[in-house]
Protein backbone atom coordinates (compact mmCIF):
# COMPACT_ATOMS: atom_id res chain seq x y z
CA UNK A 1 0.00 0.00 0.00
CA UNK A 2 1.31 3.64 -1.00
CA UNK A 3 2.08 5.32 2.03
CA UNK A 4 -0.02 9.37 2.47
CA UNK A 5 3.34 11.21 2.46
CA UNK A 6 4.31 9.37 -1.04
CA UNK A 7 0.77 10.15 -2.47
CA UNK A 8 1.53 13.77 -1.18
CA UNK A 9 4.91 13.72 -2.81
CA UNK A 10 3.34 12.65 -6.32
CA UNK A 11 0.77 15.37 -5.91
CA UNK A 12 3.15 17.98 -5.43
CA UNK A 13 5.65 16.80 -8.61
CA UNK A 14 1.94 16.84 -10.43
CA UNK A 15 1.50 20.33 -9.85
CA UNK A 16 5.06 21.42 -10.90
CA UNK A 17 4.93 19.57 -14.13
CA UNK A 18 1.37 21.21 -14.53
CA UNK A 19 3.45 24.71 -13.71
CA UNK A 20 5.97 23.81 -15.67
CA UNK A 21 3.87 22.95 -18.73
CA UNK A 22 2.07 26.39 -18.48
CA UNK A 23 4.67 28.70 -18.45
CA UNK A 24 6.37 27.16 -21.35
CA UNK A 25 2.84 27.93 -23.65
CA UNK A 26 4.08 31.16 -23.16
CA UNK A 27 6.77 33.17 -25.02
CA UNK A 28 8.58 34.57 -22.41
CA UNK A 29 12.41 35.41 -22.87
CA UNK A 30 14.25 33.13 -21.48
CA UNK A 31 16.09 34.69 -18.98
CA UNK A 32 13.51 36.62 -18.00
CA UNK A 33 11.57 37.01 -14.54
CA UNK A 34 8.52 34.61 -15.27
CA UNK A 35 11.48 31.90 -15.53
CA UNK A 36 12.90 32.68 -12.15
CA UNK A 37 9.33 32.64 -10.76
CA UNK A 38 8.19 29.68 -12.24
CA UNK A 39 11.27 27.80 -11.34
CA UNK A 40 11.10 28.84 -7.44
CA UNK A 41 7.46 28.12 -7.33
CA UNK A 42 8.12 24.94 -9.06
CA UNK A 43 10.96 23.86 -7.04
CA UNK A 44 9.59 24.91 -3.67
CA UNK A 45 6.62 22.85 -4.68
CA UNK A 46 8.68 19.93 -4.86
CA UNK A 47 11.10 20.02 -2.92
CA UNK A 48 8.70 21.49 -0.20
CA UNK A 49 5.54 21.53 -1.24
CA UNK A 50 4.75 17.97 0.59
CA UNK A 51 6.42 18.25 3.75
CA UNK A 52 4.69 22.08 4.13
CA UNK A 53 1.00 20.15 3.79
CA UNK A 54 1.69 17.54 6.21
CA UNK A 55 3.17 19.77 7.98
CA UNK A 56 0.36 22.39 8.42
CA UNK A 57 -1.92 19.39 8.85
CA UNK A 58 0.44 18.15 11.78
CA UNK A 59 0.57 14.79 9.83
CA UNK A 60 3.81 13.28 11.62
CA UNK A 61 3.73 9.64 9.50
CA UNK A 62 7.18 8.59 8.78
CA UNK A 63 8.65 12.25 9.47
CA UNK A 64 8.00 14.33 12.68
CA UNK A 65 6.20 17.97 12.50
CA UNK A 66 8.79 19.61 13.55
CA UNK A 67 11.10 17.61 11.25
CA UNK A 68 9.08 18.94 8.39
CA UNK A 69 9.04 22.82 9.46
CA UNK A 70 12.65 22.79 9.45
CA UNK A 71 13.21 21.28 6.05
CA UNK A 72 10.23 23.60 4.89
CA UNK A 73 12.42 26.67 6.15
CA UNK A 74 15.39 25.38 4.53
CA UNK A 75 14.43 24.91 1.49
CA UNK A 76 12.67 28.68 2.05
CA UNK A 77 16.23 29.72 2.27
CA UNK A 78 17.73 28.35 -0.46
CA UNK A 79 15.69 29.16 -3.10
CA UNK A 80 15.25 32.93 -1.65
CA UNK A 81 18.95 32.95 -1.28
CA UNK A 82 19.41 31.27 -4.76
CA UNK A 83 17.40 34.04 -6.16
CA UNK A 84 19.00 36.59 -4.91
CA UNK A 85 22.10 34.76 -6.35
CA UNK A 86 20.21 34.65 -9.53
CA UNK A 87 19.43 38.29 -9.44
CA UNK A 88 22.36 40.15 -8.25
CA UNK A 89 25.12 37.66 -7.91
CA UNK A 90 28.21 39.83 -8.99
CA UNK A 91 27.37 42.65 -7.13
CA UNK A 92 29.95 43.59 -4.39
CA UNK A 93 28.98 44.70 -1.07
CA UNK A 94 32.24 46.44 0.06
CA UNK A 95 35.02 44.16 -1.03
CA UNK A 96 32.86 40.81 -0.74
CA UNK A 97 30.52 40.15 -3.71
CA UNK A 98 26.97 39.07 -3.12
CA UNK A 99 27.87 35.69 -4.33
CA UNK A 100 30.30 34.94 -1.53
CA UNK A 101 27.56 35.62 1.08
CA UNK A 102 25.07 33.76 -0.29
CA UNK A 103 27.45 30.47 -0.57
CA UNK A 104 28.28 31.19 2.82
CA UNK A 105 24.72 31.62 3.90
CA UNK A 106 23.97 28.25 2.09
CA UNK A 107 26.78 26.83 3.51
CA UNK A 108 25.82 27.91 6.84
CA UNK A 109 22.01 26.47 6.42
CA UNK A 110 23.59 23.31 5.25
CA UNK A 111 25.81 22.61 8.44
CA UNK A 112 23.13 24.38 11.28
CA UNK A 113 19.99 22.15 9.35
CA UNK A 114 22.35 19.17 9.63
CA UNK A 115 23.21 19.45 13.20
CA UNK A 116 20.10 20.45 14.37
CA UNK A 117 17.99 17.24 12.76
CA UNK A 118 21.45 14.85 13.87
CA UNK A 119 20.36 15.94 17.64
CA UNK A 120 16.65 15.74 16.96
CA UNK A 121 17.11 11.97 15.49
CA UNK A 122 19.71 11.28 18.52
CA UNK A 123 17.27 12.97 20.72
CA UNK A 124 14.72 10.49 19.39
CA UNK A 125 16.62 7.66 20.10
CA UNK A 126 17.29 8.02 23.48
CA UNK A 127 13.77 8.63 24.68
CA UNK A 128 12.55 5.25 23.28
Amino acid sequence: MVSRDTRVHLVAIALAIAIFAVVSRFDFATDGPEHLVAFLVSYGIIFGGAHLYLAARGDDGMIPTASRWRYVAVVAVFLLVGALLWVAGDAALGPVTVRQIGLAVLTLTALVYLAVESVSGYRATQLE
